[in-house]
Formats: C-alpha cells, structure tokens, sequence
C-alpha cells in the first residue's frame, strides 16, 4: 500500500501502449471533467492543456482517435453537462437507493487490462482533490508475474454482463468497449495456489457486504474473530449500525477514522460522536495520509483492515459505514477488492488517536441528505433522445419499447415557454419520433450542454437526459471559439508538416493566447484597413495550402476538413467568410468568386465517396448568385462561364 497521484498511475500503467477500449462506472458522473482530463491520456500524441476552449479545438479535430468508451452512472448524480464527444453512457436507476461502485476498466493493444476500484468519482474532487482509497492491478494474457485465482476474474466478468442486461434495462444488447472488454477476461491465466496475494471481488448484487466479511473471517482467518479492525469511511451510519458491526464480527477493538468534511468540522451528529467515543469497542483515530499539501483535502477513501493471526485483509472499494451499503439488493449498489497479505508486510493506517481534549464543529453528514434525495427519486421517462447536426433534427424514442405507458411531456429549451417542444409516446412504439427546430430552438440545444429538460405533463416532475449525438462533425462551435483568417491560415500551412499533432496543439495554444487575457475574457483587438485585393490573394493562398495537402491524404483526413464544424476546416471558414461579407470588408464579387472556388476545388471531383455540399456554403452560394444577378446585373450565363474558368 502506498501513495500515488492518480492519473500518474494510470499513465504508467498504460505506458507506451494503446488504449483499445474503456468502460467506466461511478457515481457522481462530470463529463466537462472526464473530457478535460480523463479523455486525453487516450490520445496521447496531442497535447491538450487545462484551457478548456483549446481542448474544444483539438478535440474537434481529433475526436475519430478516441477509443470505444463507455461510462455507467447512477440517473441523478450524471451531472448537468453531458458529452460533447462520442461515447456510451448509461444513467441507471436503482429505485429508493444508489448506483455506487466506482471502477476503470483499460483495455490495452498489447492484450492486457488496466483494473482499478475503488472510492473515486468520474469528477475533479475524485481524482484530483479528495484523499482516495484505490486498487490497481495490470492483468495480461501471458508473462504475467503474478497469477490470480479464476473466482475473481469470472465474478469481475459476471459484474460486467449484469451492467446492461440488468441495471440498463437491456437497452443496447450490444456496446462495443463492454464487450471487448468482457471478452478478454476468459483469456487470462490458470489458477496458482502460490500466490502471495489473494484477491477477492465484491458485490452487492451476489450477497451482502456483512455476508462478505463473514466468509473472508472464515476462509482466511479459521473461523477465528479478527484481533483488530480498522475503518476508513467519509459516512457513517446511525448507533444500531456501530452495534450490529461489533456483534456481526465479534471484534471489540475497532479503530475508526474521525469523518472530517473540513478543518476541525466531523461530518455527524456530536451526540453520536460523543457515543462511539465512549464505547468499549470503538477508538476514534486521525487518519493522516502523506501529503505534501497543507491545505484541507476531504478524505472519501472506504477501507476495511481485517487483523488476524497471521493475515491482514485490506478491502478497498465504495462501500461506506452505512446500513444502505451494507444491506446487499434492496440497498445501494456497490463493490470493492479484497486482497490478503502477511501481518509483516502491513502497517497499521490509523496510529494518531483522538485527544479527548480536541474541540471538533460538528455538521450534518451530506450523506443523509444524499440518501434521503435517493429515497425520493422517481423513474424517469424510459427515453433516448438523438440530435442529428447535419439535418438539425431532434429525435426521441423509447429505450426499452414495453406495453401500456403513455409519456407525454414538454422539452424545456432555456427556461422559455415559447421554445417548449411537445413529447408524445406511447411506451410500446418503436419508431423513433423527429422534432424539427428552428433556428432559435437549435441554438437553445447547442448551448445546453448536451442535456434535455423533459416536464412530465402530469406529474410535472422534470428529468434530464444526456443527448445522443449523430454527425457530431456537423455540431457548430459557440461563436466565442471564432478564429481570424491569419491564424487559420497558419493552421493551414502547418499541415504541410507531417505528424505535426504536437505542433498543432501549440499553435492553437498561441492562438488561444492572443484571444484572451489572463482571466479568460476575449481580448478586444483594433481592425486596419487592408486591401481588398490582398485579402483575397491571401484567402485564395490559403486555400490552395489546403487543396495541396489533401491530395493524396487518408479519406479521413480529408473528410475531416470538408464534412466537420471546427475553426480549421472548410465549413468554419465559410461561417468566417460570411461575417467578413456582412460587415462590408469584402466585396460581393470577391465573395462570390471565393464561395464557388471553395465548391469547384473541394467538393467535385474526389475519387470514392464525394463528400455533400455543406448546407451553409449552398446557401451562401444561392445568396452570391441572387446579388450578383439582381445587384450587379450578371445574368447566369455568365455566371456559369465564370465558375467554368475557375474549375479551368
């Protein structure tokens, strides 16, 4: 047992091999977090930072590099940003309690899976802030140093196919990162009884954690009760809870960690501290980790220490001092890792005691609020929404089509009753429902973070789903990530450079640089006058740095650069283009001439798929064609001769 920062682990876990595919589960789920943080170890070759306009740019453009992935969480902690990115998450409902368990599973090329569980969240505060209890293990199909028994692989793999057969309601049979994932786990090795480390797997599903302490007493200690206990959890149940613990493992010399939310301030009731601390069983201890940060760091770890004879079991994993974690089905959902090792290679955890003389602040433990709200929760509408962003359409249809139900409600789009949108299904349909959206509705969706508001007509309770996503290529930028013709065409020219990702990242880095100040707000910038014939030769310059190197480029590449909403490619630079034009800095001939030079050199004439014609650059063109018509009085002959030199 030692200590780590955890992302660091996971880095050199996973060295200099490729991530195939992932699957996550947790309990609070921050996909703004995941995104910025979790997501880029991934895609090692890009250099992603913690600005996060930057890391939208890149990931716009590196997005197809990110492996299969996908992350279960309980329905009301999924946070309040879904993803901008294209992988799986499955909200579960667990009616009256939670969906808990906290595990990363790392499917690696070299055919080897990256294990962790444990107390971390998919958010900053659990992997970043809090104190955190983790268990890493690096399984391999072949060399592996250390053999595991079957028991604990096949239970792992058993835990994986209940997740969307159960849990999820069986609303996909099939997800791509789940089963490569479950597959590898038959392949790993024999059964060695030489093992110097015995691992055993929790979950609740299978028996209750009380049942779990009782076999791992009976299988590893003789039957004999443990000489000592020692109890690292942030929430703690009521007094019957404390009683039920000491008479269930026959132990009276219990060491617990004093449950600190702040400096000086426990997270429970003082009558109840005050109980435990006069005990015969129980001996209140600081649990202090090393730590070079001086300031308070919550500690959310949950670990069990088991002392016997000879043998000391360390479980790590999600399963607080409460009663709902404790209780098996009909209580929260959880799960941890046993593992037992000799009494001379441990340490005790909890060796400060608690000086009776210490005055603590004592507050209502946020478990209870949190167990309480789970309690309340209803099912929401068993409904996936889809957003298609090249047809800018929004979809619904039933997860699980069943019989009888009626689902009718309304889409709250920023809170305005004028942009409410009508949902109404039937449960037992299974064609999927499109709502079309005008402009205004559109922009609602794409600054909502990926999350729909849903108001039952009848209860008027309100549900939020994460947004399926289709053409994700296609998803404009927020006008705030705008970028200059200078720097595009920077852009542009760098992509002369082969493998450049790196030199990329650090160019839009500097860009991002020159639009904000030091606190993140648009830096205000003069505009010179420049001429128009300069301009032009400058923007037909660029394009034909771009035109170079997409020939004989990868269909990715190219499709990337024709089909995708970002700052660098076609699409964003005809947006561009249109703003330029509306604010007079370039003629409407020039305009023209730049619009249909875009159609000829990039969407005619590729071999194998012929990427569409963007709707925007159609408009524009269609608008082009009509000034040029009615202002200037070309009539289309000549127009048609016109773009003919051009493609000449």
């Amino acid at each position: 047992m030692g200590t780590t920062i955890l992302i660091e682990k996971v880095k050199e876990l996973i060295g200099d091999r490729k991530v195939i595919a992932a699957v996550f589960y947790t309990f609070n789920f921050d996909a703004k977090f995941f995104e910025n943080y979790i997501c880029p170890i991934f895609v090692p070759d890009v250099e992603f930072s913690d600005n996060e306009l930057q890391n939208t740019i890149l990931w716009k453009k590196y997005q197809s590099e990110l492996p299969p992935i996908a992350v279960f969480c309980d329905e009301n902690m999924k946070g309040n940003q879904g993803p901008s990115l294209e992988y799986d998450v499955f909200p579960i409902f667990i009616k009256g309690h939670c969906f808990h368990p906290k595990h990363s599973f790392i499917l690696c090329d070299d055919d080897s899976l990256i294990f962790l569980t444990g107390s971390n969240n998919l958010t900053v505060s659990g992997w970043c802030r809090n104190v955190e209890g983790v268990y890493f293990q690096h399984f391999k199909k072949r060399g592996l140093k250390k053999e595991f028994p079957k028991e604990f692989l096949k239970d792992i793999r058993k835990y994986l196919e209940y997740s969307l057969n159960t849990w999820a309601d069986n609303i996909s049979l099939k997800n791509e990162s789940l089963e490569a994932v479950t597959k590898f786990l038959p392949q790993r090795n024999n059964d060695k009884r030489n093992n110097k480390q015995i691992n055993i797997y929790f979950t609740s599903q299978n028996k209750t954690f009380w049942e779990f302490l009782n076999d791992l007493q009976k299988n590893y200690n003789f039957n004999i009760p443990f000489s000592e206990i020692e109890i690292i959890a942030p929430y703690l149940s009521k007094k019957e809870h404390f009683a039920k613990f000491v008479k269930e493992t026959a132990c009276n010399n219990i060491r617990i960690a004093i449950p600190f939310e702040g400096n000086d301030l426990v997270g429970m009731e003082k009558e109840l501290f005050k109980e435990i601390d006069e005990s015969q069983e129980y001996r209140w201890h600081h649990y202090q980790p090393k730590d070079n940060s001086k300031q308070f760091r919550f500690c959310h770890a949950k670990l069990y220490r088991l002392w016997g004879n000879k043998k000391v079991i360390t479980i790590v994993g999600s399963v607080n001092f409460t009663d709902a974690a404790f209780k098996g089905k009909g209580g929260n959902v959880e799960s941890a890792v046993a593992y037992v090792s000799n009494i001379s290679e441990e340490k005790e955890l909890l060796n400060v005691s608690y000086k009776k003389n210490k005055n603590f602040l004592f507050t209502k433990s946020s478990l209870e609020q949190e167990e309480e709200d789970a309690r309340n929760k209803v099912k929401p509408f068993d409904l996936e929404f889809t957003m298609n962003w090249s047809k800018r359409e929004l979809s619904y249809k039933n997860r699980n089509p069943s019989k009888g139900k009626l689902y009718k409600g309304k889409v709250i789009l920023d809170g305005k009753k004028e942009e409410l949108l009508e949902i109404n299904i039937k449960s037992s349909t299974k064609k999927s429902k499109t709502l079309g959206l005008n402009n205004d509705q559109f922009k609602a969706i794409l600054n909502s973070n990926h999350v729909l508001k849903v108001q039952d007509d009848k209860t008027k309770n309100i549900y939020t789903y994460f947004l399926n996503q289709k053409d994700i290529e296609y998803r404009p930028l927020p006008e705030k990530y705008n970028i200059s013709e200078s720097e595009l065409f920077k852009l542009w020219t760098l992509l002369n450079e082969e493998g450049n990702a790196k030199k990329i990242s650090r160019l839009i880095e500097r860009f991002i640089a020159n639009q904000e100040n030091e606190y993140g707000e648009p830096i205000k910038t003069i505009n010179t006058q420049e001429s128009i014939l300069n301009k032009t030769g400058q923007h037909i310059n660029g394009l034909l740095n771009l035109y170079n190197k997409l020939i004989g480029s990868s269909e990715t590449f190219w499709l990337y650069y024709l089909k995708s909403d970002n700052i660098d490619t076609i699409i964003g630079y005809v947006s561009m283009l249109k703003s330029i034009y509306s604010k007079n800095e370039i003629d409407i001939g020039y305009y023209w001439f730049l619009l249909n030079f875009i159609e000829l050199k990039f969407y005619n004439g590729w071999e194998g798929k012929q990427p569409a014609l963007p709707k925007i650059l159609k408009q524009e063109i269609k608008n082009a064609n009509n000034e040029m018509e009615h202002k200037l009085g070309i009539d289309k002959q000549k127009l048609n001769w016109l773009k003919k030199q051009i493609n000449e």
